[in-house]
């Protein structure tokens, strides 16, 4: 097996990318239960 085969390089980036839109993700939904808290005392 190679050190540094193409397909084993693309599923890393993939991973890395999938880390970084999980964050995203949750971020977003943090915001988003932050302003539904918000709605609801108003």
């Amino acid at each position: 097996m190679k050190a540094e085969t193409p397909s084993a390089k693309r599923w890393r980036f993939c991973v890395i990318g999938k880390m970084i839109c999980v964050k995203k993700l949750r971020k977003d939904v943090a915001i988003l239960g932050n302003s539904m808290e918000k709605t609801k005392k108003i």
